[in-house]
């Protein structure tokens, strides 16, 4: 699991061809099978609901932040963030 899926973790070749990089959060949160945890790692738009209600990093929450991922490509913003009042607004 990488737990820091997000636009500025994927970087360009010369063929434009995109590659996953800075696998700082998944060397850091390596620790057995186990994935529960008390420190909940990631960036703030990008991380699955459940993750961070339950605290839980699987292959879905990274699948998540791909997905959140293409949604900022395609829409330009992404799918979570906070309102003008400071809540959370969830577009998907």
């Amino acid at each position: 699991m990488h737990r820091d899926v997000k636009a500025s973790n994927v970087l360009l070749d010369g063929d434009m061809n995109g590659r996953l990089g800075d696998f700082g959060l998944a060397r850091l949160h390596d620790h057995g099978t186990d994935a529960h945890t008390t420190h909940v790692a990631g960036t703030r738009g990008y991380l699955a609901l459940e993750l961070i209600r339950f605290g839980k990093a699987t292959e879905a929450t990274d699948v998540f932040a791909f997905g959140a991922f293409i949604f900022e490509l395609a829409c330009g913003s992404r799918p979570m963030g906070l309102n003008a009042r400071g809540e959370l607004l969830v577009l998907v």
